[in-house]
Order: structure tokens, then sequence, then C-alpha cells
């Protein structure tokens, strides 16, 4: 359904500017469609001798990287789509990799002569290795995503009663929060939505202005205050 609505949303207007954000998506499509011929009809079917992976003509390293990263971001129109959709799912589909299938590259030097070769390594899902793996973020997806008020009142309930829709439009406003290239959040269909990563900064400021937000924190200030002024 994702695949077919993102057809509906490029039909009639040409874009070059896709794959790299969807690949996870196409990947995941031709996986289940590998899994559908051998499920309905038989395994001898199957494609994955003849099309295991694509020869791939350009190594992945730092600078690659950058420049994958850099790329303009989404046509709006196909962003809001996306952002719609994934909006409604549940996270469990979301992490299904029947959904998106994600792999992170790593090159690897190998002292071993008898795997030295291999262009393409199982690492066992839990192990160190994988873990370790998982830390890694080649490339940001399209993540959780909040309205201001949930901000506000995720905030008062970690103590920081005094921290208000004022206070986030202040903070946001001060910081150019919502300028693209921080990547803080997306504008879908006139409603701004933040991400985790402004949720972030929000916590970090509350934390570094306690006294400010925290009634009791601001009492316990100024009690000290007092009591230094004192003696």
């Amino acid at each position: 359904m994702f695949l077919i609505g993102i057809r509906h949303e490029i039909e009639h207007q040409m874009t070059s500017r896709i794959d790299e954000q969807l690949s996870a998506k196409f990947m995941a499509c031709a996986l289940n469609f590998s899994s559908a011929i051998k499920k309905l009809f038989d395994k001898r079917y199957s494609l994955e001798n003849e099309q295991a992976f694509s020869i791939q003509f350009s190594s992945i390293d730092e600078t690659t990287t950058k420049a994958l990263m850099a790329e303009v971001d989404l046509p709006q129109h196909i962003k809001s789509f996306v952002v719609q959709f994934e909006t409604g799912m549940t996270q469990e589909d979301f992490d299904d990799p029947r959904f998106s299938y994600r792999v992170a590259l790593v090159k690897k030097l190998n002292n071993n002569k008898n795997t030295a070769d291999r262009v393409l390594q199982i690492v066992p899902d839990g192990s160190h290795a994988a873990n370790a793996m998982n830390e890694v973020i080649l490339k940001e997806t399209e993540g959780h995503k909040s309205r201001p008020s949930t901000i506000v009142k995720q905030m008062k309930a970690e103590g920081y009663s005094r921290f208000g829709i004022t206070q986030h439009t202040d903070l946001w406003r001060e910081k150019e929060a919502k300028n693209p290239k921080h990547r803080y959040g997306v504008d879908l269909e006139g409603t701004w939505m933040w991400y985790d990563s402004w949720v972030a900064v929000v916590r970090k400021h509350c934390q570094d202005h306690e006294a400010r937000y925290k009634p009791t924190a601001s009492i316990f200030a100024a009690e000290e205050a007092a009591t230094a002024k004192i003696a």
C-alpha cells in the first residue's frame, strides 16, 4: 500500500530524488515478492540464485555517506505522504523488515584468507557485533513526531511545570529550529511536527534551567541564596 501511494504521488510528476530516501521500502518489497513466489509456487522458482543482489558501482565510505546525507530532501508532496502513512502505523509494523528492510554496510578488513573475499557476511542477531552495528546511524529516517503541545505535556510530566507553549515557542525561535538544515521537524500540510531529536534539545534546555521551570528547584535555590547572604 505504501508503494502504491508513492506511485500515485509521482504518477504525473517526474522526480529523481526518491531512490536514496525510499530504498529500504523498495528492498523490502523485492524480498516480499521473492517470498511470495516461493510460498505460492515452489522454491525452485525463487530468484535468489539468479538475482541475489545487484552490483553496486560506488563504494561505501565516509565521503560517499556524507554526500548521500547532503542530498536534497524529498519533494514536499512525497514527504507529506510518507509522514501521513508512517504516522498511522504501529511501532511494530514500522520496525518490521517486511515494510522497510534496513541494513548497515561497514567496510571490513579481514586477515582470514578463507573469508577475505566474501562481499557479504551475516552477523548473528543479538551478538556483540550486531548490537554495535545497530548503534551506527548511516542515514536518518522518518521517526516519531510530536506536536508542540505534546512536548510541553511531556516536559511538565518530567517536573518542569513552568515550561509552557510560550517558552517552547521562544526556544525554537531562538535556535531557528524550523530551519531544514537542523532536521528537527517537518511541515505536514501546514502543521509543524517535531522529531525526537528536538525533544532532546528541549529536555536539555529544561535541565540547564531547572530553577526556572521546576518550582521546588526554584524555591530551593532561593533558600540557598538567602542562607548564603545571611552567612
